[in-house]
């Protein structure tokens, strides 16, 4: 089936069913050797980059599964399967497949489903090749990111709110009075009335009126914010977070507000120079509670997807 790479769609649909389906990973290693066969012989032939991407879709979906199975079966051996894989099994590997190999394949196997899916999307839609090198690349991204994000919009992290979703926030609210996690930096985009730096602590402090919120991303400081939100007293406010939509946090804010935009595009955050610091891996929400449902909907509208939670 594999060889009838000009098939393109269709063959890369059943490749993922036959992926879907294998219960072995001699099953799985014989998918991904056909597909990096191909990929070869395409590259030979001059074939077209689309063609070439199906095929090294497949090897790359093949060696996540790889992962996925390593994973289970040689690092945890009736450990705790919670755990991440730890790369450092040279035993028991089963035969034919090395070191190397299987380090990489957990590799991939520890991206994120939404984040892995993104890549492969992304990067065809922008007529880039396909390869096992960029996909492991994004890991070592993704390692180096996953507690650094939108942290009190400011200290370690550098990343401010662009400028564009301010002024939407000050227009649903008519203005912006608190800001609970900020900095000096911050708050010349902002400029609200009053904020509060880590230093303040806004987990402590009183608030009041119309709130802006990007609280920091890391735990436990999130939750403890969707905590805040849903307990302390305040006439508006709007929070831009990620779309965690499976985390209890985000379930917690995302039932106490009246309106919530999926952001279509991920955000693309400012340094403090204001310069674009690029878009983080996971995509964006912007929660609302208040009364300004239709200003809400006439500035966001265009940004994402809008619903009102029913609770």
């Amino acid at each position: 089936m594999l060889s009838r790479i000009e098939e393109g769609g269709e063959l890369l649909y059943q490749a993922k069913t036959l992926l879907a389906k294998a219960v072995t990973i001699d099953e799985v290693r014989a998918i991904r050797d056909k597909a990096m066969a191909v990929r070869a012989y395409l590259g030979q032939q001059r074939a077209g980059l689309e063609m070439q991407n199906n095929a090294a879709e497949i090897k790359i979906r093949a060696e996540r599964r790889l992962g996925e199975f390593l994973s289970e079966t040689v690092n945890h051996g009736g450990g705790n399967p919670n755990l991440q894989p730890s790369h450092d099994a040279r035993v028991g590997l089963p035969e034919g497949i090395n070191y190397s190999q299987s380090s990489r394949w957990q590799k991939i196997a520890g991206l994120g489903w939404e984040v892995f899916e993104e890549h492969l999307e992304e990067t065809k839609a922008l007529g880039n090749e396909l390869t096992t090198s960029s996909v492991l690349q994004l890991a070592k991204e993704q390692e180096g990111i996953k507690t650094v994000h939108v942290s009190w919009n400011s200290g370690q992290n550098e990343w401010y709110t662009p400028s564009y979703i301010i002024e939407k926030a000050r227009y649903v609210m008519e203005g912006i009075e608190l800001d609970p996690a900020s900095s000096e930096i911050a708050n010349a985009t902002v400029k609200a009335q009053d904020y509060f730096t880590i230093v303040d602590n806004g987990l402590e402090q009183d608030w009041w009126g119309k709130v802006w919120l990007n609280p920091p991303y890391s735990q436990p400081d999130i939750t403890n914010f969707a905590k805040a939100v849903t307990s302390k007293s305040y006439d508006q406010i709007m929070i831009l977070v990620n779309n965690a939509t499976e985390t209890d946090w985000f379930q917690m804010m995302a039932t106490h507000v009246n309106i919530i935009c999926f952001v279509n595009k991920r955000v693309k955050f400012l340094d403090k120079t204001g310069s674009s610091t690029g878009a983080p891996l996971q995509g964006q929400a912007i929660l609302y509670k208040g009364p300004n449902i239709n200003r809400f909907l006439n500035a966001f509208k265009e940004q994402g997807l809008c619903l009102t939670p029913l609770i």
